[in-house]
Order: C-alpha cells, then sequence, then structure tokens
C-alpha cells in the first residue's frame, strides 16, 4: 500500500507531504477509511500539524474531530477542510468513510500561471470552516469531483498524466468552491466592514513581525482610533487583542511540533528572547509553553522538549 502523506512518524506531528510512489505532483486521492482501518489510530488521535491541504468528504460515519484545538462534529455529508498549517486531529473516530483529498500550497501555485482563477477559488475553499455540511445536491457535485480527482491521479506512469492529473484538479477545485454551501460558510465568519477585512488579511501575512496597531493603522491608512473602533464593533476585541490571539493561535500550532524547540518558536514569531515569548505565552494562556505542550493529547508517544 502506497506511503500516505497523512500517516506520521510515531512521535513527530508536523506532518509533511511524502508523495507516492510514481506520482510526481503534490497530489493525492484516497479512502480515509484506509487510515481508520490500520492500526495507527493512536497517531491519528494525537495533533497533527499538517504541511498539506486536507479535504475529506464523510460519505458514512461520525467523527468528533479537533481543528485548531476546538472540536467539530463530522458526521455524512460533512465537507472536512483543514487549511496546510492548522493542527487536527481524529478524535473517536467511528467507522468513518469518504474521499479523501491532500495536495500542497506549492501544487496549487503551480497551476496560477495558466489558470488564473485558481488563486481565487483556493482562498474561498480554504476560507470556510472547518466542516461545512452539504445538502443532498451538493453532496453528489462533491462526490463527483472527488472522484474526477481519484481518476486522474489513478494511474500516474500513463501518457500525458501530469496534464490530466492537473485538469482533474481544476475540475474538483472549481466543483467544491462553488457549492453554495461553501460560499455560505465563507460569509458566515467574514467582517461585513471591509476595513476589518483588511486588517485580517494583513493579520495573517504580517503577525510574525510583532508589529504593533500603529503600524497596521498606517498601512491601512486609517487612524489608529479608527481602526480599534471598527475592529470592536465588528469581532468584540480589540485590533491589539486580535494581534496577540493569531499570534497565540500560530504558537499553539507550532508547539503541536514536538521536534520544535521553544527557542525556535519563540524566534519564529518575532520575540528577540524567549523568555519574552514564555511571559506572552502565560499570560494569555495561564501556563507556560511547556506545559501547554505537555498536556496536549498523546497516543504513542512523550511530549517535547
Amino acid at each position: 500500500m502506497r506511503d500516505h502523506p497523512t500517516l506520521p512518524p510515531a512521535v513527530a506531528t508536523d506532518v509533511r507531504f511524502r508523495r507516492p510512489d510514481g506520482l510526481a505532483l503534490e497530489v493525492e486521492v484516497f479512502r480515509v477509511e484506509e487510515l481508520l482501518r490500520r492500526d495507527l489510530q493512536h497517531d491519528l488521535e494525537s495533533p497533527q500539524r499538517v504541511r498539506f491541504h486536507l479535504l475529506v468528504l464523510v460519505e458514512r460515519g461520525t467523527s468528533s474531530h479537533v481543528v485548531d484545538f476546538e472540536p467539530v462534529a463530522v458526521e455524512a455529508g460533512s465537507l472536512l477542510i483543514v487549511p496546510e498549517g492548522h493542527v487536527h486531529a481524529f478524535a473517536a473516530a467511528r467507522a468513518l468513510e469518504g474521499p479523501s483529498a491532500v495536495f500542497t500550497a506549492g501544487f496549487v501555485g503551480a497551476l496560477q500561471a495558466d489558470a488564473p482563477g485558481v488563486a481565487a477559488a483556493s482562498r474561498l475553499l480554504l476560507a470556510a470552516a472547518p466542516v461545512v455540511h452539504l445538502g443532498g445536491h451538493a453532496r453528489d457535485r462533491a462526490a463527483r469531483a472527488f472522484e474526477v480527482l481519484r481518476g486522474a491521479t489513478s494511474e500516474p506512469q500513463r501518457l500525458f498524466a501530469t496534464e490530466a492529473i492537473r485538469a482533474g484538479f481544476l475540475v474538483f477545485l472549481y466543483e467544491l468552491a462553488g457549492l453554495p454551501e461553501v460560499s455560505a460558510a465563507v460569509g458566515a465568519h467574514e467582517p461585513e466592514d471591509p476595513l476589518v477585512g483588511r486588517f485580517l488579511r494583513l493579520l495573517e501575512e504580517r503577525f510574525p513581525r510583532r508589529e504593533g496597531v500603529d503600524a497596521y493603522a498606517r498601512a491601512l491608512h486609517v487612524s489608529r482610533r479608527t481602526l480599534d473602533r471598527r475592529v470592536i464593533a465588528a469581532c468584540g476585541t480589540t485590533a491589539r487583542q486580535a494581534i496577540a490571539a493569531r499570534t497565540l493561535l500560530e504558537a499553539k500550532r507550532m508547539l503541536a511540533d514536538l521536534e520544535l524547540p521553544i527557542k525556535a518558536i519563540a524566534e519564529e514569531l518575532g520575540f528577540t528572547e524567549p523568555h519574552n515569548f514564555t511571559r506572552f505565552f502565560r499570560t494569555l494562556v495561564g501556563t507556560p509553553p511547556q506545559s501547554f505542550r505537555a498536556a496536549l493529547p498523546r497516543h504513542g508517544g512523550s511530549a517535547g522538549r
């Protein structure tokens, strides 16, 4: 059986794409029950930070899933979406069945020159909620999209296989991104205020720089007071709190990787000294990062340093 990219080593939880034999592009389709049938449930129940996008269309079964440390319910008709860099875990999966697709950001980026709509479609799809519940018609469309991609990737050695895989992926992406339920899921948590939307998108790009509210206000050509007022109205938090929350989420994601030292996490997040990062984390969470990491559920490995 092929070496699926979602299968981690026994302890490491930073899970990178490992290309199956013969497949030249970073995309694959397989049945999720292939994972759940194996004697690897303990690994799947441990937090994993994936270095690829993961989509699962649930045909049968139920599962408590965890995405970025928040529990979500998965059932028949659910489209599970775990973007690259997020942390997820199967928690008490029970006979979950359905197709699953994994693909990397690099694979999507390589398609943009020839298919300009790819960037917008992938952003829309990956911005949806972790679980999108599909109605009957949408479920059928999604199933066909997975089947198109599965067929395109099934014979990677054939003539023009690369072109077929790229074409199959475009159908897959456009079909899923075009589902009304996906658009509704994105709109449900998108701020109505366009300024706040721009702030949040800018925050995604710049949070590791450890910039203050003034820097964001200048970049958005508004005063700090205006930005703060609009963020409070839309999100219920100040702009400063939103910046801190985004940094904290990334810290938690990185702490799920047992192989990554605390010092390296601090540096990656823009802290000049590890103790400054520890103080920041303790202030917001109530425990130091080492304790948070040690408390993460593990089923087959011990907590890291």
